[in-house]
């Protein structure tokens, strides 16, 4: 095997053996690598590829492993609980007769950075007590630089392997293969630890009443709070909660949308050191009630006495407050100490700041107790890599209710500047937004996913004002254009663990990167955060990798309130040895860590699903469909209709102009079969809007609901067509279906063709054939080749084995 390459693109290693060499227009990129095998108990040499082989599998989590001799080709589906003795037996192909090379090709996931999908290892004699392993893959998919990392992952082990006192491959499962000696080069990451820096953001608002007080600190349409008027806000507000009876520790409930008041709220229970219960007003009054109760509210904020929530809140016999934010009628701080920083309280960095409630896996919400030190540690990361300071003008788009506001509104009034709070009816319309931004002279913005691949794909002024725009929400799937007049961070954390990991893409983008199918990284951990690649059993993991990302450090909340089972699971004591960070938390992503300690996060531990017996992030679908011209949003999800086989459904909204308006399945289907193999394709393509839920992310549960039906359907013409028709329907598992709708682009397989050609032959009583199907995919072309069988073939019908097939 000789993978074409150029000289101009070959890296050498600077460890013995190993040649790296690829270019993105040649077929292959190649590593490969020659040990001196130590002998297996039976001589053979089938141990090491054995162990190789579980290598490659274990890179990706598992995958199909198809070998290939002279004789025959094998196949096997290796998951990582797979016996090495099984691969054992896959990799003896010691008869062989040398010099004839034994090829093992593994169909692996593409995932992450670094994607890699049919892979082949290639076993070549190469002298006595010596053998070559060659990993290759396609470069025109992945890249040299993917499948260089891939294969560092081989070559690694094949060194640690060789080895006098290398790891036996004894009673191992893949899962077991000591692929990397991890205390050489584990997947770790840690960001520097270092004292807090600043201060909690109650007391930077009091400090700067008396430093800048006429500086503004939130524009919400009318209303102009400066810093002295907000501070008054804060302070007159937190007496009020006081005289209602709130006391320090109590839970206040915060139901209001984005604006002056939910600041001013939320800057007074601080004040009172007080928890703050972050709640969206618009919810159903039966989840409002939940939380709180759930959350055990002294008090509720709400932006008028006779909302909704102030009535709920009445019937549950609680106290309800209307924050100050009139600046005719905030009293402004008295001359110190009551108004200044000193007077305020300096609340215990473990104390909780808000408590955030997620949907939760049962559907039952949960919530998470966020903590002011990581509070004050996010506003120090961010100020420092996306230049947070008193010119600032930040905007305000997170919704209520969510814990992202400590990554949105905060960070800026903790640097000095100025927050400026975007109207609900701009909404997520990507123009509306960009409108916003820019008239408004907005500095530093904080995006969800699903806008901001919206925003990066439209035109932008030479020069704006929008120095950076931080994304957050979901995986980043699209890499800044190269002309991109701001700066992009990709901000990756969660409620439980907050700010952990930034990325500046237009940096990398500057160095080269976004290119040959690499999706954008998550980056490394900020300050006083360690990120750890783990093994199901929390081991570490090697660098390139895949495993469960968990997280040490500062960053981390209390857990979750009132859920001690789901404590234990998530928050546990950390195992790792020599690490400072006393709690472990497990995020459930699946990443990998790169060879320059970027992280890359590929999925959910949840969400992988297989597909015609392959293992599929949707995910990473979603990356490859993202890129496609005419493509503003996408989203993929799995499902298995009735007819019992799982398959992938792609929603695409086209971009406004014409490239858009050309998308249609099979252009979309002829693209992603170019970048993909067939088993990752979309079985079903359904074009529009994406729904977005009160988060701004996809709403998925709604995607389920959605038909899968990008056009109108014609009605069945005959009775015949009405009877395929209806077939169609049930074998597919689709309400709605046309006679002109084509069988296998909506969603049809071999699997529910054979069904459908079964069931129209029992129920039709006419001779049909795959072929038949093939040839004519739609019901109304299917129905003119249903001629009845001949007299003689009426009675008795026959069975399924003495039909004709295909």
């Amino acid at each position: 095997m000789n993978p074409e390459s150029t000289a101009e693109h070959e890296k050498p290693s600077t460890r013995p053996g190993l040649h790296v060499a690829g270019d993105h227009r040649a077929p292959h990129a190649a590593v490969s690598h020659v040990v001196r095998r130590r002998p297996d108990p039976d001589g053979s040499g089938t141990a090491l590829r054995a162990a190789v082989l579980a290598t490659m599998v274990r890179y990706c989590r598992g995958g199909r492993v198809d070998v290939a001799d002279h004789r025959e080709v094998r196949s096997y589906d290796v998951d990582l609980d797979s016996p090495l003795g099984e691969l054992l037996e896959l990799a003896a192909t010691d008869g062989v007769p040398r010099p004839r090379a034994a090829e093992a090709s593994v169909a692996l996931l593409p995932v992450g950075r670094a994607p890699v999908v049919d892979a082949t290892l290639c076993v070549q004699w190469a002298g006595e007590g010596a053998e070559e392993f060659v990993v290759a893959s396609p470069a025109r998919r992945h890249g040299p630089v993917a499948v260089g990392q891939f294969a560092d992952a081989v070559r690694t082990f094949l060194e640690v392997f060789a080895e006098a006192d290398g790891p036996s491959l004894a009673q191992m499962t893949v899962a077991s293969v000591g692929i990397l000696d991890a205390g050489r080069d584990a997947a770790v990451g840690r960001g520097p630890v270092l004292p807090p820096a600043g201060e909690q953001v109650h007391r930077t608002v009091a400090r700067l009443a008396v430093e800048a007080p006429d500086r503004p600190a939130v524009e919400d349409g009318d209303v102009v709070l400066t810093y002295r008027r907000l501070a008054g806000a804060m302070l007159a507000t937190r007496d009020r909660m006081r005289a209602a009876g709130v006391t320090a520790h109590d839970a206040v409930a915060v139901a209001m949308d984005r604006g002056a008041g939910s600041a001013v709220a939320q800057l007074a229970a601080f004040a009172a050191e007080c928890r703050v219960v972050l709640v969206d007003p618009t919810l159903p009054a039966a989840r409002v009630r939940y939380m709180l109760r759930d959350s055990r509210a002294a008090l509720v904020a709400v932006a008028s006495p006779d909302h909704e929530v102030a009535r709920l809140a009445a019937s549950l016999g609680l106290a309800t407050l209307v924050p100050d934010t009139d600046p005719a009628q905030a009293h402004p701080p008295e001359p110190e100490p009551r108004g200044s920083a000193a007077a305020l309280p300096e609340l215990p960095e473990h104390a909780v700041s808000h408590i955030a409630y997620t949907s939760g896996s049962t559907g039952e919400p949960k919530a998470v107790q966020l903590r002011h030190g990581p509070m004050r540690n996010t506003a120090t990361a961010l100020a420092e890599a996306c230049g947070l300071s008193a010119a600032t003008r930040g905007s305000w788009f997170c919704p209520p209710g969510v814990g992202m506001v400590e990554v949105d509104m905060f960070p800026v009034l903790a640097a000095g500047g100025t927050v400026v709070v975007a109207p609900v009816s701009v909404g997520t319309d990507p123009v509306a937004v960009q409108e916003w931004l820019l008239d408004h002279r907005i500095s530093h913005t904080l995006q969800t996913t699903v806008v901001a691949e919206h925003l990066l794909k439209m035109a932008w002024p030479a020069k704006p004002a929008l120095v950076s725009m931080r994304v957050a929400g979901e995986r980043q799937r699209l890499w800044p254009p190269a002309d991109c007049p701001f700066q992009v961070l990709n901000v990756y954390g969660s409620t439980e663990a907050n700010v952990v990991a930034v990325c500046d893409l237009t940096e990398l983008v500057r160095e080269g990167a976004g290119q040959a199918g690499l999706a954008p990284p998550i980056g490394r951990p900020v300050r006083n955060v360690a990120l750890h690649i783990l093994d199901e059993e929390l081991r570490p993991l090697p660098r390139h990798a895949v495993g469960e990302l968990c997280i040490s450090g500062r960053s981390l909340s209390r857990g979750y309130l009132n859920h001690e089972a789901a404590n234990a699971q998530r928050f546990l004591p950390n195992p790792l040895p020599g690490e400072e960070f006393p709690v472990l938390y497990r995020s459930g992503d699946l990443a990998r860590m790169d060879g320059d300690g970027l992280v890359d996060v590929v999925g959910r531990m949840d969400d992988e699903v297989k597909i015609r017996g392959y293992r599929v992030h949707p995910g990473a679908v979603e990356r490859e469909l993202s890129t496609l011209p005419g493509v503003a949003a996408c989203a993929v999800i799995a499902e298995q209709p009735d007819s019992g086989e799982s398959r992938l459904v792609g929603f695409v909204e086209r971009a406004p102009g014409p490239v858009g308006s050309a998308l249609d399945s099979s252009r979309v289907r002829k693209e992603l079969e170019r970048l993909l193999p067939a088993y990752m394709v979309p079985s079903v393509l359904t074009f529009g809007p994406l729904p977005v839920n009160r988060n701004g992310k996809i709403d998925r549960a709604a995607l389920r609901e959605r038909p899968r039906a990008g056009h109108r359907h014609r009605a069945p013409a005959s009775e015949t067509e009405r009877r395929l028709v209806e077939l169609f329907a049930q074998v597919l598992g689709q309400g709605d279906v046309g006679a002109d709708d084509h069988f296998f682009e909506l969603g049809g397989s071999s699997l529910s063709a054979a069904l459908l050609v079964r069931k129209a032959v029992e129920e039709l009583g006419a001779e049909l054939t795959m072929v038949d199907l093939m040839e004519a995919p739609t019901a109304a072309r299917l129905a003119l080749r249903c001629t009845p069988p001949p007299p003689d073939r009426l009675s008795p019908r026959p069975g399924p084995a003495s039909r004709r097939s295909s």
